[in-house]
């Protein structure tokens, strides 16, 4: 009986760690990478990047703030029709989906624009926004109205090289003994 009630708390951690929400940004609109590498295009040509919605059980909206310490012009920040924004991206945004969502989704689209400088691994982040209390967090609201706390990834205009992109894992690390030691 023991072994089941442990394989079976063993699959809830696993489970439960895979479905947190969590809103990235990435170089790509299917959220596959959060590098933009050189050769970055001029103007009047922008170079993208994606807020992508991903690990998405089902939500309605979602609040966040785009960090830019990218070096990088921000021409432009759009949400994807037909979604509302209140707010801007870059002060601190509430996103609402217009309907119950489910999977990965872009949320926003940014077009930067190259003037032939970019800071060595200039880096784009999804943080809390400051208007949020507590503004530790970032959320998203699922199908039945209720608060969940995401998390939140960062895009590099450089080498893969630049740093950690904050993309969520699949599963927590746990030891076997700390799983045991529950049922000691």
């Amino acid at each position: 009986m023991k072994k089941v009630l442990m394989f079976a708390l063993c699959l809830s951690l696993c489970a439960g760690a895979a479905m947190a929400d969590h809103l990235g940004i990435y170089a790509d609109a299917a959220g596959t990478s959060c590098y933009k590498p050189a050769p970055y295009a001029f103007p009047p040509t922008l170079n993208n990047l994606y807020v992508v919605h991903k690990l998405n059980p089902g939500s309605q909206a979602a609040q966040f703030k785009v960090l830019d310490a990218s070096g990088m012009f921000l021409s432009s920040a759009a949400v994807t029709p037909p979604y509302l924004l209140i707010g801007t991206l870059t002060a601190g945004a509430s996103v609402a989906y217009t309907s119950c969502v489910v999977g990965d989704h872009v949320v926003a689209t940014l077009g930067y624009f190259f003037f032939g400088t970019v800071n060595p691994c200039g880096k784009v982040s999804i943080v809390p926004d400051p208007a949020h209390v507590p503004a530790t967090d970032i959320v998203t609201v699922d199908c039945g109205f209720n608060e969940k706390i995401a998390t939140g990834g960062s895009a590099y205009f450089g080498p893969d090289t630049c740093g950690d992109c904050g993309e969520p894992n699949a599963t927590e690390a746990r030891t076997w003994g700390t799983i045991k030691a529950l049922y000691r």
